[in-house]
């Protein structure tokens, strides 16, 4: 009788009421609970973004099989945060947003589409932050389903377009007229009918006369 009793209070000690879990035997490795698998997906266009400390750039997040999702905007190893949550109200199946690294913490994220909807949350340390690598992650009912960083760098120098410098008009220099020098004649020959000195025409008319008179003379 007593060995009975005791083994009805030994089987009692294992048995499980309805609706607890039996605890864990020694030894044996607890099953993870799955995650649940979101309904659909959201990705950024670009896996990375590069934009200047004063030129706000657009960011685009694709959505699948879904018209909200989250974006958070940092991480554990930069001093600010955000939770940024986006709405496609136009149904086209991606929502634009607008990253100022320049403007206030309150107006650094706004959406470019006048149809879709973007709000922030829990948003600290933009204020003294140096806003160099900025990663961001989209998630879907608290699944991350893509990431992206945004690159914010300085404008080289050397990479600007200098500010062309106007060359002065030169003066033109006002050209000497030549002196004409006399010449022989008006014609520039040697004949005299010009204004210049007699050429070799008269000479030979006289010579001919001479010649003309010592024929005569010797005819006499």
């Amino acid at each position: 009788m007593v060995l009975l009793v005791v083994a009805l209070v030994v089987a009692a000690g294992f048995v499980v009421p309805s609706g607890t879990q039996a605890p864990a035997v020694a030894g044996q490795e607890e099953t993870p609970t799955p995650t649940p698998e979101p309904p659909g997906t959201a990705t950024f266009e670009n896996g990375s973004y590069l934009t200047t400390p004063e030129e706000p750039i657009e960011i685009t997040v694709e959505l699948q099989d879904v018209e909200q999702a989250s974006v958070r905007v940092g991480d554990e190893t930069t001093p600010y945060d955000a939770n940024l949550t986006l709405v496609d109200g136009d149904g086209d199946g991606n929502v634009t947003m607008v990253f100022d690294p320049s403007a206030s913490p309150e107006e650094m994220f706004t959406v470019a589409g006048d149809a879709d909807e973007l709000t922030v949350e829990n948003q600290t340390g933009f204020e003294d932050a140096d806003l160099v690598n900025v990663p961001m992650s989209a998630m879907v009912q608290g699944v991350e389903t893509g990431v992206t960083t945004v690159l914010v760098r300085a404008e080289d120098p050397e990479t600007l377009t200098p500010t062309p410098t106007q060359t002065p008009t030169p003066t033109p220099t006002p050209e000497e007229t030549p002196t004409e020098t006399p010449g022989n004649g008006g014609d520039g020959g040697d004949g005299g009918n010009g204004e210049g000195t007699p050429g070799f025409g008269p000479v030979v008319a006289i010579v001919a006369l001479v010649i003309a008179a010592l024929a005569a003379v010797r005819r006499r």
